[in-house]
């Protein structure tokens, strides 16, 4: 009823990014990102358990996430990552930083 109430469903649902991270560097980052992502009203997923990449990425896609963003050591150094769009597979180039990360995401 409460749930009714506030007009949610009781589905969940599909995160907007979900956020990789490829090494020690990148879990910190992916963190730090997805604490300003959601600061915005960004649905953002991450994976606690310092899965592998492939493991993370099955995981991201069987979410339904609309986006994957890699992020480790290089990327970091870079300051730049690759968005990926998952039901086109197109990648963009993105800093990372939350705000353009979110508006990439609209």
């Amino acid at each position: 009823m409460i749930l009714e109430a506030l007009e949610k469903t009781s589905a969940p649902r599909a995160p907007d990014l979900w956020l990789v991270a490829a090494d020690d560097a990148g879990r910190g980052e992916v963190s730090r990102l997805a604490h300003g992502l959601r600061g915005v009203g960004r649905c953002v997923e991450i994976d606690h358990r310092s899965a592998s990449v492939k493991s993370q990425m099955k995981r991201a896609d069987k979410s339904g996430a609309r986006f994957v963003l890699v992020v480790g050591q290089r990327e970091i150094e870079e300051g730049q990552a690759q968005l990926k769009r998952m039901a086109t597979g197109d990648v963009q180039g993105v800093a990372l930083t939350a705000g353009e990360i979110a508006t990439l995401l609209a």
